[in-house]
């Protein structure tokens, strides 16, 4: 999967054993969900990681769309 951020760059999937997110906050991720590979938003906290399953890889959120007249 290529996705690319609001300034159409490319963005890269981030091992977690790499490095984890410095803030707390969703995340797009790659997972590992009863032997299913996934791809999710998923929440993480600094206490207690990524809320399910078992993350791989993760990447900050794009930004929203703009709409007409934002």
């Amino acid at each position: 999967i290529t996705l690319y951020n609001a300034g159409y760059r490319k963005a890269e999937w981030i091992s977690v054993k790499d490095r984890l997110p410095e803030r707390n906050g969703r995340y797009l991720t790659h997972c590992l969900i009863e032997r299913q590979s996934l791809v999710c938003i998923l929440h993480y906290s600094k206490i207690g990681g990524f809320n399910e399953g078992t993350v791989t890889h993760w990447m900050p959120l794009p930004e929203a769309p703009k709409m007409k007249g934002e």
